[in-house]
Parts: C-alpha cells; sequence; structure tokens
C-alpha cells in the first residue's frame, strides 16, 4: 500500500508525469481522488509535498497540507470512504496544530490513513480506540526530523518488512 516505486514507474512511462487516479473534487484547499490501494498513501504523500512547493514558488511562502487517506475494499460504500477520508484529514490536522505548540518553529505536513480489510460502519475514533492497538504512530509528519512518526521513518519500516518478507 505504500509504494513509491510504481508511482514512479508509471509517471516515467507516460509522455508526461500523470496522476494515477481519478479525480473527483478539486475545489479549494480541498481534493479527494480515487486510485489504486497501492498508490493511495504514497500519492496523498506526494500530493502534499507539491502543494508545498506549488504554494513556495506562487506565493513566496511556505504553505502546508493535512491528508486523510482510506484504503478500502472495492465495493466498499463511496460515502463511507469519503467520510473516512475526512476524518482522517482531520486528525491530520489535530496532530500538526499539537506538534506546532510544542515545536513553534516548524509547520510540517501531515497524513493520517487507516486501512479497512472489510465493511465498518464505525467512526475512525471508534475503529482505532476501542481494543485496537496502532503500530503505526500515526499521523504520519510528512516533513521534518526522521523520527518516530515521520514518513522516512516509515517507508524505511515497510522497506525492511518487504526485505524479510516480501511483498505479502
Amino acid at each position: 500500500w505504500f509504494d513509491d516505486e510504481i508511482l514512479a514507474n508509471r509517471s516515467k512511462q507516460a509522455a508526461r508525469p500523470c496522476f494515477p487516479g481519478r479525480l473527483l473534487v478539486a475545489s479549494g484547499d480541498d481534493a479527494n481522488w480515487i486510485c489504486e490501494a497501492k498508490l493511495g498513501l504514497t500519492s496523498a504523500v506526494h500530493f502534499c509535498l507539491y502543494f508545498e512547493e506549488q504554494m513556495l514558488r506562487i506565493l513566496g511562502k511556505r504553505r502546508t497540507a493535512c491528508g486523510g487517506v482510506a484504503i478500502v475494499p472495492v465495493g466498499f460504500p463511496y460515502r463511507r470512504a469519503y467520510e473516512l477520508a475526512a476524518e482522517l484529514c482531520a486528525s491530520a490536522k489535530r496532530c500538526r496544530k499539537e506538534y506546532r505548540k510544542k515545536n513553534p518553529t516548524e509547520d510540517p505536513s501531515f497524513v493520517d490513513f487507516h486501512i479497512i480489510t472489510e465493511g465498518s460502519a464505525k467512526k475512525l475514533e471508534q475503529i482505532r480506540f476501542t481494543g485496537y492497538r496502532d503500530p503505526v504512530q500515526r499521523p504520519l509528519r510528512i516533513t521534518g526530523a526522521l523520527d518516530a512518526g515521520a514518513w522516512a521513518d516509515f517507508l524505511h519500516i515497510m522497506n525492511h518488512f518487504r526485505t524479510e518478507w516480501g511483498d505479502k
């Protein structure tokens, strides 16, 4: 579900850089798209990084973004997936706000995600805090120091699992 390599290869194969999904909403500061699960988290991280670059280029100021990624099975109700993604984005925004209180000189982007393997009508808070132990510190901080909770650290852990267990 976290494949930078697939994303890079698809862009190289295209005549120009391509977006790996179907954009559904692009309005103001909101963007919503559907894509292959393996590209969901990576495309959201790249979107946030691209947003930061463009805001710096256009405004001359650094602006950051937050995202929510709901990785759901085919046939999962779109409305529920959209609501979950919105909850995840709100979670990322809360985390950024708390992070900035402790680190006032930093303003990193954050992305939160959740993988649903079967139908669930529960809200994010119910999913995560009712008998659920999160092995990954989420939301993930996209930019900033390399430590627990950082995107780069998460990729390092995932690559270790791939090396040890293959793409299972």
